[in-house]
């Protein structure tokens, strides 16, 4: 299973949905390629900026966009795709991970590639426990 479907697995047992974004007039804001942070404006109308933990994979509004860019992009690492024993949480712009890896090497990967993605401000991994290391603790 991809990273990105245990993150949508976990939003539908939480029974978390993501709501569409609308502006004052009720404009809903869609994905424009290049312009995700801007929605289709009139004279008159302000411009609606999301922050960007909450954009979604799509430029739309998500609750937990942040977390499924983390996710979409630990699936397009070839050796952080195989891990299967973190979980990721988002809260705000911190993403959290919890579970464990085979060794500092790839904890050090992930969070790599988890604070490259935009809106990242802070990875959280004091709930991940490094095997390598426990084993060498007994």
């Amino acid at each position: 299973m991809s990273w990105l479907q245990r993150v949508f697995m976990l939003m539908n047992a939480s029974g978390l949905q993501p709501e569409p974004a609308t502006s004052s007039y009720g404009a809903n804001l869609t994905a424009i390629p290049g312009r995700l942070d801007r929605a289709p404006q009139r004279k008159s109308e302000t411009v609606l900026t999301l922050p960007l933990e909450y954009v979604g994979i799509h430029g739309e509004y998500d609750p937990q966009g942040l977390a499924k860019r983390v996710a979409q992009a630990f699936d397009q690492h070839s050796e952080i795709r195989q891990i299967n024993t973190l979980c990721i949480i988002q809260h705000g712009d911190r993403i959290s991970l919890l579970g464990k890896v085979a060794n500092t090497d790839t904890l050090r990967q992930v969070i790599d590639l988890a604070e490259q993605v935009d809106g990242t401000k802070e990875v959280d991994v004091r709930q991940v426990v490094v095997e390598s290391e426990t084993c060498l603790q007994t």
